[in-house]
C-alpha cells in the first residue's frame, strides 16, 4: 500500500506537466498569437489523447503512462497543423 502512494506524486506531477507541454516549434513563444494557439491546441489535444487512449485497450491499460504522452503528440500534431514547423 505504502509503495502505491509513494508513486501517487509522480504520476500528478507528470499529468501536470503534459498538460504544460510546450512543443520545440520555430515560433517565438511568448507572442500572443502563439500562446493563443497552443491554448487550444493543448485544450484539444487533451481531448484527442483521451479519445485515443480509450479507443486501444493496450494504452488504456497504461493510462497514466500513455495518456500524458498521447497529450504531447496530439498537441503537437495539433501545432503543425496550424503551420508552425518544429525545431531540428
Amino acid at each position: 500500500m505504502r509503495r502505491r502512494l509513494g508513486a501517487l506524486p509522480a504520476l500528478a506531477a507528470l499529468a501536470v506537466s503534459a498538460c504544460a507541454y510546450d512543443p520545440p516549434m520555430r515560433a517565438n513563444h511568448a507572442a500572443p498569437a502563439y500562446r493563443a494557439d497552443l491554448k487550444q491546441c493543448q485544450t484539444d489535444g487533451e481531448a484527442e489523447a483521451s479519445r485515443r487512449v480509450h479507443a486501444l485497450f493496450r494504452l488504456f491499460v497504461f493510462y497514466p503512462i500513455t495518456y500524458p504522452v498521447e497529450i504531447r503528440i496530439a498537441t503537437r500534431e495539433c501545432m503543425q497543423h496550424k503551420g508552425y514547423t518544429l525545431r531540428d
